[in-house]
This record gives structure tokens, C-alpha cells and sequence, in this order.
């Protein structure tokens, strides 16, 4: 349920800071949340009204104000604005690798995967060195179900140092392999590491559910709660885990939540509307799920047709719900585990046609895991355990 929320741990590389204003900006930046990234806002407005022409201000801005729309409810202006920011710098300097990635991070934000890792990629080839755009571009392999390039290109990062959540990626690429051992090794060492990281926070307990650990899961995203970091995957998270213990309350209340960190965004809403007896008409469903199909088609996130899977189902209509999921996985969507275990894909696991989906995908990351073990990934990962079959 990481959709939109862009990779904003791996963000590309930028000319050195010239200016204590600079200096500050890039500090703010880097750490992530959202007061702080407010600062960085600031900070870098402040030096382009002292040097307009300053691209590495230019670029610094294009990127805060990307997260502020990807992770902190901003709106399509911000994204807007950061793309304008970053084309002019890339106008100025074609080969300028910082800015192909503020780019990058700008149509990722919208889910135009596509578009994002063209520029992720062009960034890579202008600057070798270029460790963050190399992990969001494997980031990007995965959403479009290239597990075995996203695990090379996650390996390949020259410097983990400067992607510091790059062991949640590489988790990430043996999890949905299939390797679910060495998975969670790495997920926990990074819960543990990183407790002021809300994607660490979220990605733990995730990993539970998806493996049917609930009350695991439940207890790993209260510490993860305890914290003081939230998100609306987090309030996602635990609806699901409420509405699999039952209580419909507590669901409620953080679908509620959720909807309030991103007003604007699909998927919570959709969630609270599948939940509630009480829904929007059926031609709203099916017409918001048509355009997220249809958003797919020109290159959008895959994780778009689960939403409109939701959509459909809550307009009655489990035919089109499970075509519009074999879309998703069309277009690259490969987390069996997680459609096995969410309790929103309960009614559609009884329908024929799911056990089909399901069998595609595994076949999918066989495929994969086959390419893993062909080009000796698994040894340069480190995974040892047997791959689920």
C-alpha cells in the first residue's frame, strides 16, 4: 500500500551546497518529515530570490515540494511546480543527473511509473555515482514486476550509505521471490535500526500480515504507532488488521484516519466506501474505477487495479473486479501473499476466477526467480534459504 508515496529515501544526487541557506535547505530535506521538509521549502525559496538562476536551489526545490505532494497531502500544483523546476534546469544543462532525478521523482509521485524510470535511468548513465536514482529506479523495477533487475539494480548501489533504506528495497525483492526467510531478517534489522522511519515502521508489520503473523503484525505496528511517525499506509494497515480481528470500530476509525493524511488520494476512500453499507451509487464506482484503469493503460501504477478491483466489487460487479486485479497484474503486480491475506480481497477469494490470478502471478515470479538464480543474485544477496515453490 505504498502507492504514490513516492521514494523519498532515494532521491538523486545534487551539486554540493554553496550557501549556508543551501546548506540548510539540503539538511531539512534530508530528514524526511514533514515540518521539516516545510523548512526546506523556505529555505530554498529564500535563496532563489537571492539567486534565481541557482540550479542546485532549483533542483533542491523541485524535490521537497514533489515530497510534500507524494507524502504530505499536498496537491497536483506542488507537482506541478516541481517538474517546471526541474525541465529548467535540465534545459539549461541537459546532462545535469540531479535534475533527471528530480524529474523523475516528480512523475513518480503522479504514478506515471513509466515516465519516472526513463528519467531514474537517465540520471544512472550520466553519473555512475548516482546510488539514490539507481535505488529508485530498482524501486520502479519491482512495481513493474522485474524483480530479478530491481534486485540488481538494488545490489549494484555503489555507496549504501547514501540510500539509507535500502535494505527495506532489497527485503522487499526476496520477499515477493518467494524467500521469505531471508526477508524478514532484513525487515526487522530495519525496524530495529530505523524506529523514526516510517516506511521501516510500516514495512515490518506489513510483512507479518502478509504472512499470516496478525498478532505479530498487531504488536510490531503498535511499537510502530509508539514512535511518533504515521502515514496513511500505517492507518491502512491497521484497518486491515482491525477488520481481521473483527472489530469493526477500530477500522472504521483508521480508514478515517487515513482519508484525513491524504484527502485526495483513491485508495482510502475506496477502502471506506467498501467497508460501509451505505455507498455511492454504482455508476460513481464503476466510473472511478474505469479511470483508474484506463490510467493504467498509459503506464500508471499497477496497484491502481486493486483499487478498482475494490471499486467494482462495491458496485457489484466480481466479474469486472477480477478482471480489472488480472490488470494489476498485467502490469507487473506480483504480491501474492498480500492478496491471499488482505481482508479486503476476502469475497473476491471466493470467486473461480481468483484462483487463476493467483497462479499467474506465481508463475510471473517464477519466472523471476529463475533469472535471480541464472545471473547469481542469490549468492551476491546473500540468500540461502530454499525459495517458496
Amino acid at each position: 500500500l505504498l502507492a504514490g508515496t513516492g521514494v523519498w529515501w532515494a532521491l538523486g544526487r545534487t551539486a554540493p551546497p554553496r550557501s549556508p541557506l543551501l546548506e540548510r535547505a539540503a539538511y531539512y530535506a534530508s530528514i524526511g518529515q514533514r515540518d521539516d521538509n516545510e523548512r526546506a521549502i523556505v529555505l530554498y525559496r529564500q535563496r532563489l530570490q537571492e539567486a534565481p538562476d541557482d540550479r542546485a536551489a532549483q533542483v533542491g526545490l523541485s524535490r521537497v515540494l514533489s515530497a510534500r505532494a507524494c507524502l504530505f497531502a499536498g496537491d497536483a500544483a506542488d507537482l506541478e511546480r516541481a517538474q517546471a523546476l526541474a525541465d529548467r534546469v535540465i534545459t539549461v544543462d541537459p546532462r545535469d543527473a540531479g535534475a533527471h532525478a528530480a524529474l523523475a521523482y516528480s512523475f513518480d509521485c503522479r504514478g506515471r511509473i513509466d515516465d519516472a524510470l526513463r528519467e531514474y535511468e537517465r540520471a544512472v548513465a550520466l553519473d555512475g555515482d548516482a546510488d539514490a536514482s539507481r535505488a529508485s529506479a530498482a524501486y520502479l523495477y519491482e512495481r513493474r514486476g522485474r524483480l530479478a533487475d530491481a534486485l540488481a539494480a538494488n545490489l549494484a548501489v555503489r555507496d549504501p550509505s547514501r540510500v539509507p533504506f535500502l535494505g527495506i528495497q532489497i527485503a522487499t525483492n526476496p520477499d515477493l521471490l518467494g524467500y521469505a526467510a531471508a526477508a524478514e531478517a532484513r525487515y526487522r534489522e530495519s525496524f530495529q535500526l530505523y524506529p523514526d522511519n516510517v516506511f521501516s515502521n510500516l514495512a515490518w508489520p506489513s510483512f507479518l500480515m502478509r504472512h499470516g503473523r496478525d498478532a505479530e503484525a498487531r504488536a510490531a505496528l503498535a511499537e510502530a504507532r509508539s514512535r511518533g511517525t504515521d502515514h496513511t499506509s500505517l492507518q491502512l494497515l491497521a484497518a486491515e488488521l482491525a477488520q481481521l480481528a473483527g472489530d469493526r470500530d477500530a477500522a472504521r476509525e483508521a480508514v478515517s484516519r487515513a482519508i484525513a493524511f491524504r484527502p485526495r488520494a483513491s485508495f482510502p476512500r475506496t477502502v471506506a466506501w467498501w467497508r460501509e453499507e451505505v455507498r455511492p451509487p454504482a455508476t460513481t464506482l464503476r466510473a472511478q474505477a474505469e479511470s483508474l484503469r484506463a490510467g493504467m493503460r498509459n503506464g500508471s501504477e499497477p496497484l491502481d487495479g486493486l483499487d478498482a478491483a475494490l471499486l467494482l466489487d462495491a458496485a457489484g460487479d466480481r466479474d469486472a473486479a477480477l478482471a480489472a486485479l488480472m490488470d494489476a497484474v498485467d502490469a507487473g503486480y506480483r504480491d501474492s501473499a498480500y492478496l491471499r491475506a488482505s481482508p479486503l480481497f476476502a469475497p473476491m477469494r471466493e470467486a473461480p476466477g481468483f484462483a487463476a490470478i493467483l497462479a499467474r502471478v506465481d508463475r510471473a515470479v517464477a519466472r523471476e526467480r529463475d533469472l535471480v538464480r541464472t545471473r547469481g543474485l542469490e549468492r551476491q544477496a546473500g540468500i540461502t534459504a530454499p525459495a517458496a515453490p
